[in-house]
């Protein structure tokens, strides 16, 4: 059986990518020996099945966000120590494939010295989203390995047309209890870090203006995440007395949140593959949207769910409007929505992979 290792610096945050390799763990362990690899605790946000092993390198990365030049040393330092450790973990491990999830990763498998042959390279991030020399560090790195895995159409054309190694796979659906939300709950719904991408700041601007509708003063917005954000997000909403909103913090049971909703708003400015609307649909939840670049057309296609010109608030709010007010509007996607879901193709999903675990 081939032994798959998933190389990430942590897997206790709540975030969409420990998610990714949470249901990557449980999709490849129907087929492979499945090793997810962290620096810190071995620990888990997300539940990962019995026969996957979570280990640890021991070597935990903390960088300092109020100083680059201390991040740089940090980094530095922390590519010359973890050398060792990472080929001797490797060598222990002997994986057959070793998936990593970033620029940083990629540098210290070649530090290391890891065979280029069994690294796959993945993308999880809008290729807009990294910072400048992150992308000068993808541009140079990723071209030395032999497949580059990217979940967005949009993303993979851009990368194969400059001579990347890009193969297109797209996410699989998280592993949770899915069923249809409640259409009548009167609650809208966001979960998500709480960042400038996710730009959370631009949802209680359109919540403001929703809540001056008469006939909506009865719904409640819900916003389930965590992250530096969150002190501004709640000035915001206490400095301008914005009724029936809550942040909550993120849970692993995330799946009561989107049952008891009636409709999915996403106001990011740079996605990737966002999982959020992948569940969001598979719940059968209205889901409006912007359109950033990459992600949300991928998945709210076919009248799935509704696409908003990034940055234009006053749209998004006279759609919202309408979807809050019309139960039949609510229907008539949430229809949609589950139809699209019910056909995702976890199973073509996996053959693609397959064919990358038979280079």
């Amino acid at each position: 059986m081939q032994h798959i290792v998933l190389y990430i610096n942590s897997m206790t945050p709540s975030g969409g990518i420990e998610r990714v390799i949470a249901t990557l763990a449980k999709n490849f362990s129907t087929t492979y020996r499945v090793t997810v690899l962290v620096k810190d605790s071995p620990t888990t946000f997300y539940e990962l099945p019995e026969n996957v092993a979570i280990v640890s390198l021991d070597y935990e990365l903390n960088l300092n966000m109020d100083s680059r030049l201390s991040r740089i040393l940090t980094l530095g330092k922390h590519l010359f120590g973890i050398r060792k450790k990472l080929n001797e973990k490797f060598t222990e491990l002997n994986p057959d494939f070793f998936y990593i999830t970033s620029p940083f990763a990629c540098l210290e498998t070649i530090v290391a010295q890891l065979p280029k042959k069994r690294v796959v390279v993945s993308e999880h991030g809008s290729r807009s989203n990294f910072n400048l020399v992150y992308q000068w560090m993808k541009i140079v790195l990723y071209k030395k390995f032999p497949v580059h895995i990217v979940p967005t159409v949009a993303d993979c054309n851009w990368y194969k047309e400059r001579g990347f190694p890009s193969v297109l796979i797209p996410h699989f659906r998280s592993n949770l209890p899915y069923e249809r939300c409640d259409l009548n709950s009167k609650t809208v719904l966001n979960i998500g870090r709480l960042t400038n991408d996710k730009n959370q700041l631009a949802l209680l601007r359109i919540w403001e203006k929703i809540m001056k509708i008469e006939t909506l003063k009865d719904w409640d917005l819900k916003i389930v995440g965590g992250g530096e954000n969150q002190e501004l997000l709640m000035d915001f909403i206490a400095d301008n007395n914005i009724p029936n909103v809550a942040i909550l913090s993120p849970v692993s049971d995330v799946e009561k949140y989107y049952k008891s909703a009636s409709i999915y708003v996403s106001t990011s400015r740079s996605e990737g593959f966002p999982m959020v609307l992948v569940e969001s649909v598979s719940f059968g939840l209205p889901t409006i949207a912007f359109d950033c670049p990459t992600g949300p057309d991928e998945i709210l296609n076919n009248g799935s769910g509704i696409l908003i010109e990034l940055g234009d608030e006053d749209e998004f709010v006279n759609k919202l409007n309408e979807l809050m007010l019309h139960l039949d509007l609510r229907i008539k996607y949430s229809e949609k929505a589950y139809a699209r879901s019910s056909n995702w193709g976890e199973e073509e999903i996996m053959e693609k992979w397959n064919k990358i675990f038979s280079f």
